[in-house]
């Protein structure tokens, strides 16, 4: 893992903007947002629309992944915790 931040992505005069929570392990590793099995999800969601990455202008809440004991942190504060049991 890199542990460093994951900056935004793309640029600022893009027509649509995504935010997301916090980077997931591939985007630690990347350092780029939404690199994922989420930007995947997403790629094939924009296609069908003439949309493509260049597009969007990506970015997280969070800017460093917190690793799985932050993951279950968020859960629980969301009152989600019995997605990780």
């Amino acid at each position: 893992m890199r542990g460093d931040m994951v900056d935004d992505w793309g640029s600022r005069g893009a027509r649509h903007i995504l935010i997301g929570e916090a980077p997931g392990p591939t985007e630690d590793i990347t350092g780029i947002p939404m690199a994922g099995a989420s930007g995947s999800m997403l790629g094939r969601y924009w296609g069908p629309l003439g949309l493509t990455r260049p597009d969007w202008y990506i970015t997280n809440v969070y800017r460093w992944y917190p690793g799985k004991a932050g993951i279950k942190k968020v859960a629980v504060l969301y009152g989600n915790d019995d997605v990780f049991t």
